[in-house]
């Protein structure tokens, strides 16, 4: 909706796209964030295997299908779009069965603890949503400031400075469930050292 808005109440915003591939977006999301809600949920469970193996399957069947689809059949950002759409939507049904068929049974939410989460989580949400809003709304400007090649060139830095963020983000996260199960520190020490030579 709120892509929808924006296209439709600033239209040179969004300029280089148009409603399709708006639309083929909004579709999108929900899935992304299904798929990251998932994610969260098999990594609370401790299972890494499951988790990785999905994730890489995912990531390299998503960069051959966007290789082939643009070198090959010349697909174009239409149909850039809504492949990565539809491997978002593949990601979030194959998390989905793996946590159905093996996860615990659903329990009615804690709200003590969820009261307790917030409280010592919510300015690093809030931090992080901000500086993702930042980065997508200087995206915007570029692009309609300057166009839709140099947007691209912005793009790319952003999606690296993602990645240098998300590296360190993982990295904490899986160290946080071996801390909270209580396992020795020799793996902690280990992923430091190593994150360090990174």
């Amino acid at each position: 909706g709120v892509a929808i808005g924006v296209k439709g109440l600033f239209p040179a915003s969004l300029r280089g796209l148009d409603w399709l591939e708006v639309l083929v977006v909004a579709v999108g999301l929900p899935a992304a964030l299904a798929t990251t809600l998932l994610q969260s949920v098999l990594l609370a469970e401790g299972r890494m295997t499951a988790y990785n193996a999905v994730e890489i399957g995912f990531a390299v069947i998503n960069f051959a299908g966007l290789v082939i689809g643009l070198v090959i059949f010349s697909i174009g950002v239409p149909g850039a779009i809504s492949l990565m759409v539809g491997f978002n939507l593949a990601a979030a049904a194959c998390y989905y069965v793996l946590l159905r068929h093996h996860g615990p049974p659903m329990r009615a939410p804690d709200r003590e603890l969820l009261a307790q989460m917030l409280r010592y989580g919510f300015r690093i949400y809030v931090t992080t949503m901000v500086a993702y809003a930042v980065g997508r709304i200087n995206l915007i400007f570029v692009n309609s400031s300057l166009g839709s090649s140099a947007a691209g060139q912005y793009s790319v830095g952003l999606a690296m400075s993602d990645g240098l963020h998300l590296l360190r983000s993982v990295v904490a996260l899986n160290l946080f469930l071996r801390v909270a199960r209580g396992e020795g520190d020799d793996r902690s020490a280990a992923v430091f050292r190593t994150l360090a030579l990174l």
